[in-house]
Formats: structure tokens, C-alpha cells, sequence
């Protein structure tokens, strides 16, 4: 609400009876305030978040993603005003002044010159950070999977950009809509590997994508190719495709992991190979299935070393796949764990998983056909991601960044923590760490202190 004078002007939004978002502008004269009085109504196009005022004019966000303008000089005959276009994502919060609106959406502020009504310009975007998944750096700029969840068909996600080769003043200075939740990116050169998905619970519905990116200029990201596995080829009944969670690249193959709401044995399942020689035409060349008498697994994370393919599996724990001949990926050994493993890093034999409320947990892949825990770490909160560097292991966790010592992989030990908040990603590079959750990008400096 806002009030000017006499007059209260109210939005206010409903659900109409075939589920849309409905909303309405009430001009109420206040004149005599124990008899208040609607004196205009104005329909809008969907649901109000929020509105403000500048002259006889009222400035409307609305859920879809519209900006009304509302000329209000006749206070019963409310009117809008033509030519108004502005791109916005479920944006939430307004206010004016000086000719100039500024909005909070999903994307940062908008500030929007609005001096000719039918002709409003943006003039400038402060850009923030979405919920970040994942976190690459490569060349001094980090790439970010960042998304928000909402309601079916209101997902959002993208690919951002950070310059932060001055680490100290990291600067958004580059980004890619992907439409749905980013959920992973690896960089190779001069390309960026991007996943995403969504997945509609009601109707075990899923749909996922891997995009192929050129960042040779990282302020302006385009897409060369895209692999989609919402319509594969497969068993899935209707509407039971994919979502995409992670991706891994080695030489010309990706490796894909990610699942469907709805699995069933037998299904194509867990981890895709895909041939990325030519960026613009990915295409699949081998897919795991689960023997009749194997409970199906979805993967969350996956990394590729050598010959073999590690998917953290959920659920199903540690999956090691043959990627020898990717045409046929064979699956050759497993390791069951508690919790929900959530991603993977292998080094020097050893894989690193964070294994969500179980933490982290150590497992010799010396010999891939016969994987075992050998220690564990109860980290602090779930963790959802891994990063190695030298004997160190950086976990990104609900609590935040834990950093913990495993040069004896038996017994791995808690030696730094920093709190960031919910951590999704974390990366390390250059001594620096990168960490990325709920609150945006973290950098931290790596400091070993000396005994």
C-alpha cells in the first residue's frame, strides 16, 4: 500500500478457479477514515509483489515478471499506461525516485530510467548471485551454477561469471540464462560444460539439459551446442525424462550423472557418455542400465580418472564405472555408506565423498573392482560437495566451509572451518578457496598455520 492525499492505493492478489495468479489495484478515498471507500479498481495481469508511487503514477512488480504502470491522476478511473517492457524474473521488491525505479529480482537490481513513461530504459544492473551449486575457476574467473527453485514452469537458473583475479573485489561480469537450476559446471580450455534440471515431484516428471559454452570471451558466454535429456531415447515412460546433476570432462567424452524422479530396473539410468568432439552436435555414445535385480541410482556427482568414472549415487552409494569403451560402460564395483553421497573427488586412489549427514567419507579405489572405506569425517552439517588440494580436503557443508587433514586417509582430522553459511560448491585454486551457497560467492585465503 502507499497513500497520497486522500487516497490509499492497495494491491492485492488472489487465485482465481483455474489456479492462475490473479491480482487488483483498490484506489480507497481515506478522507473521512471511519468511512472508507473504494472510488477505482484496476485488474492487473498477475499477482502483486509490490508497488510504489511517483506523481500520479504507481509502479506495479508482479510475480510473471511484469512492470505495470498505472496512471492514477483520476483516482476513480485508474488507467494503464502503454509501451511499458521490462524483462524481469519473479522480481520482489520496488521503490522510486528521481525519475528512476529500482528493482529487486532474482537477477540483482534493475535500475530503469522511466522519465518517458513510454519509454522506460534500464540503464544499469547490479548484479547479484542466485543459490550457487557448483564453482570452477580457470584464467582468473569463476564460473558459477547458480539457481532458484519456485513453482513448475517459475525455475530459474544460469551460468554466472565472476572476475576474480583481484580476489579481494570480485566482480559479476558475465552470465548465461539457462532457464532451469544450473547444477554443475567444468571448464576445458575455452569451453564451459553446464548442467541443469528440474524435476515436477507431483507428476514424477524430470527435465535436464547439458550445455556446451564458449567463455573464449567469459563476459559474453554463448552456447555452441546443447545436449538435452528431457526427450532421450530410452525406456522411460512419459514424462519421466531426465534432470542433469553433474558433468565431468575428459579428452573429447562428458560424463553426465543424473536420474529421473521415477526409476525402474532395466531403465537407462545414472551416467551418460556423451561425445563432444564436435561442440554443436553432442550425441550419446554409451548409457549405464541397471541389471534386473539392481535397485536403479541417480547420479548426483560424478569425476573421471583414467579409465573409470566415480558417480556419487545417493541413495546407492559409490558407483565405479569401466569407461574404457565408452560405447558400453560397465559398472565394476560399489561401495555402500550411509547418508546420501552427493559428490566425489578422486586422488592418488583415495575418493573423497561427501556423503551429505554422514560427512565425509574416504574410500580406497586402488583396485576400482574392490572399493573400500578406510576413514570418515562427521562433518558439521550435511556436506554436499569436495575439493582436494594436496593432503587437504575442503568440504562444502550447511555449516559452511570445514577443511580437513587426510594425509593419513584413515584417520582424517578437522584442521580450519569458516562460516559462509549453506555451502552448495566449493573450489580451489591459487591458494585461494571459492565457496558458493545460499549468500553468494565466498573467497578465502588458504593460511596453514605452522605447529
Amino acid at each position: 500500500m502507499v497513500v497520497k492525499g486522500d487516497y490509499a492505493y492497495i494491491s492485492s492478489g488472489f487465485v482465481d478457479d483455474d489456479g492462475r495468479l490473479k491480482g487488483s489495484l483498490y484506489v480507497v478515498e481515506i478522507s473521512t477514515p471511519i468511512a472508507l471507500t473504494v472510488v477505482g479498481v484496476y485488474e492487473m495481469v498477475s499477482w502483486p509483489n509490490d508497488l510504489a508511487m511517483l506523481g500520479d503514477y504507481i509502479y506495479v512488480i508482479e510475480q510473471y515478471g511484469s512492470l505495470e504502470v498505472i496512471d492514477v491522476s483520476a483516482p476513480s478511473a485508474p488507467a494503464k499506461i502503454n509501451g511499458i517492457s521490462v524483462s524481469l524474473f519473479e522480481p520482489r521488491d520496488l521503490a522510486v525516485g528521481d525519475n528512476y525505479i529500482y528493482i529487486v529480482d532474482w537477477e540483482g537490481v534493475h535500475i530503469i530510467d522511466v522519465s518517458v513513461l513510454a519509454n522506460p530504459v534500464e540503464v544499469e544492473l547490479y548484479d547479484t548471485l542466485a543459490d550457487g551449486y557448483a564453482v570452477t575457476v580457470s584464467k582468473g574467473y569463476a564460473y558459477i551454477a547458480e539457481g532458484e527453485d519456485g513453482p513448475v514452469g517459475l525455475e530459474w537458473g544460469r551460468l554466472g561469471v565472476v572476475d576474480v583475479s583481484q580476489p579481494m573485489s570480485p566482480a559479476v561480469v558475465g552470465s548465461y540464462d539457462t532457464g532451469r537450476i544450473a547444477t554443475d559446471v567444468v571448464v576445458a580450455g575455452d569451453i564451459a560444460y553446464v548442467t541443469d534440471g528440474e524435476c515436477e515431484f507431483g507428476a514424477a516428471a524430470c527435465w535436464g539439459d547439458m550445455r556446451i559454452m564458449d567463455v573464449s570471451n567469459p563476459t559474453i558466454p554463448t552456447q555452441l551446442g546443447i545436449y538435452s535429456l528431457t526427450d532421450i531415447e530410452a525406456e522411460w515412460p512419459v514424462n519421466q525424462s531426465w534432470f542433469a546433476s553433474s558433468v565431468a570432462v575428459v579428452g573429447n567424452y562428458a560424463y553426465v550423472a543424473g536420474g529421473s524422479y521415477c526409476a525402474r530396473p532395466g531403465d537407462e539410468y545414472g551416467l551418460r557418455v556423451i561425445d563432444i568432439s564436435n561442440p554443436a552436435t553432442p550425441t550419446t555414445v554409451g548409457v549405464m542400465k541397471a541389471e534386473a535385480d539392481v535397485v536403479p541410482w541417480a547420479g548426483h556427482g560424478v569425476t573421471a580418472v583414467g579409465h573409470y568414472a566415480y558417480v556419487a549415487a545417493g541413495d546407492s552409494g559409490l558407483r565405479v564405472i569401466d569407461v574404457s569403451g565408452p560405447t558400453s560402460p560397465i559398472e565394476v564395483g560399489f561401495c555402500e555408506m550411509t547418508g546420501t553421497v552427493q559428490d566425489v573427488e578422486v586422488v592418488d586412489g583415495y575418493a573423497y565423498v561427501a556423503a551429505g549427514s554422514a560427512g565425509l567419507r574416504v574410500i580406497d579405489v586402488s583396485d576400482p573392482t574392490a572399493p573400500a572405506e578406510v576413514g570418515f569425517y562427521g562433518a558439521t552439517g550435511s556436506a554436499w560437495d569436495v575439493a582436494v588440494s594436496g593432503s587437504h580436503v575442503y568440504i562444502a557443508t550447511d555449516m559452511g566451509l570445514r577443511v580437513v587433514d587426510v594425509s593419513d586417509p584413515a584417520f582424517p582430522t578437522e584442521v580450519g572451518f569458516y562460516d559462509t553459511g549453506h555451502a552448495g560448491g566449493v573450489a580451489v585454486a591459487d591458494g585461494y578457496v571459492y565457496i558458493v551457497g545460499s549468500d553468494g560467492l565466498f573467497i578465502l585465503k588458504v593460511v596453514l598455520l605452522q605447529e
